[in-house]
């Protein structure tokens, strides 16, 4: 073979060329990368490499619990609940839950049980004012007319049935007041007359119905309406040397444009006129 005595050029191991090339300096190898080129790293663990996550983590709990006091690692018991015992609703959480006419029947109910207790009652409430009791009887008044029917005849038998309970309230609480504002159980004159003067206003405007004897009971308060006015001007004019004094012709006046209203006052304004004659 001609070619047989031709010798190949040694090569090494490490991807270099023993001869340089023509260009390059005899000191330079040609690297050749093909030889160094790593395999692309996996998510999988191989299988010669622990796991010590489970190492690692436990380690950190145990340093964690060493700092903590030992009697928050100690197991906390549950505390006693104390018993409860079964009793009764104290006075004053029964009152509380009762409205105002659950309250009234209750407190009549007590005094009339003991009699003796109206007579505290009285001491520990306050005074009765005047415009305290006219509320109350412009309230009872109201509920006369939201009573009433909307349609039809708000005079006749049937309206009047409807609202004859509220009527008979509103009557009865004004004969009370009536009574209490009378001198001598209220000292002060101005208060009777003040009374008497917004009284005898809510009294006219109860409804007027068409049967006459609907109309009874406010008629029989008409006339103790009249001998109100006539015993707190007899104590008027009893306090004064001179009669009737110029501070209560306001009043005077009042009790006239009352009866020019209802005529239902003559007789208190028949009185007064006799006193002026006098």
């Amino acid at each position: 073979m001609g070619t047989a005595n031709a010798i190949l050029p040694p090569s090494t191991v490490w991807g270099f060329s023993a001869t340089p090339a023509a260009n390059t300096p005899a000191s330079h190898f040609t690297f050749n990368s093909t030889l160094f080129a790593q395999k692309p790293l996996t998510n999988k663990r191989k299988h010669d490499e622990p796991d010590n996550s489970y190492i690692y983590n436990n380690n950190n709990n145990n340093n964690n619990n060493s700092a903590l006091p030992r009697n928050v690692l100690k197991i906390r018991k549950r505390p006693k609940v104390q018993s409860l015992a079964s009793k009764p609703l104290p006075i004053s959480r029964i009152i509380e839950t009762m409205d105002r006419i659950s309250l009234e029947n209750l407190v009549t109910t007590l005094c009339q049980h003991n009699p003796g207790l109206s007579n505290q009652i009285s001491a520990l409430t306050p005074a009765i004012t005047v415009s305290s009791a006219l509320e109350c009887l412009r309230s009872k008044l109201e509920t006369v007319f939201l009573g009433l029917p909307y349609k039809g005849d708000q005079q006749g038998d049937y309206a009047y049935l409807r609202v004859k309970p509220a009527i008979e309230d509103f009557l009865a609480a004004f004969a009370d007041y009536l009574e209490h504002f009378l001198p001598p159980n209220e000292s002060q004159l101005s208060n009777s007359l003040a009374f008497l003067d917004s009284a005898t206003t809510l009294l006219w405007r109860l409804p007027v119905w068409n049967n006459a004897i609907n109309n009874h009971s406010k008629k029989v308060m008409f006339e103790q309406l009249a001998q109100a006015w006539i015993v707190t001007f007899q104590e008027v004019a009893a306090a004064s040397a001179t009669g009737l004094g110029l501070g209560y012709e306001m009043w005077v006046q009042k009790l006239r444009m009352h009866h020019e209203i209802t005529m239902e006052l003559g007789v208190a304004v028949e009185f007064l006129n006799n006193i002026f004659a006098n």
